[in-house]
């Protein structure tokens, strides 16, 4: 078929593996929002925020679905923009140092993470 009459707006990424947990913290930090008053606090101010199909991301976060979707063009703006874990980094509880730390890491070039992870070895067998 030819060119599509209308181009598609939306993000035609790859989609990332996410996990039961990281839709947890979504929707936790979207209460924490509501209660602070900051936007995005509800999944369609979030949709519209990462540019999300409509109902695009209501089967991504529905808790009760069977089998739970467990992928997401849109995971890595989520991320960023809520500040929260990434999707396959789990943690016992909510460190927000270490939230602060991961999101640094992700910005870091791969050879500045490379050379950090290297400092922080021989830091630790100095200890």
């Amino acid at each position: 078929m030819g060119k599509a009459r209308h181009p598609k707006p939306y993000v035609d990424a790859p989609a990332k593996q996410i996990t039961v947990p990281w839709k947890r913290r979504v929707l936790a930090k979207l209460a924490s929002n509501k209660e602070a008053k900051i936007r995005p606090w509800n999944i369609d101010q979030l949709r519209l925020e990462v540019d999300a199909k409509k109902g695009g991301l209501n089967k991504t976060f529905d808790l009760e679905r069977e089998p739970p979707q467990l992928t997401s063009k849109y995971a890595d703006q989520i991320t960023e923009l809520l500040k929260i874990l990434p999707p396959l980094v789990e943690t016992d509880e909510d460190d927000e140092d270490f939230v602060e730390d991961v999101l640094l890491l992700r910005t870091l070039t791969r050879g500045a993470r490379r050379d950090l992870m290297a400092l922080a070895k021989r830091t630790e067998k100095r200890s």
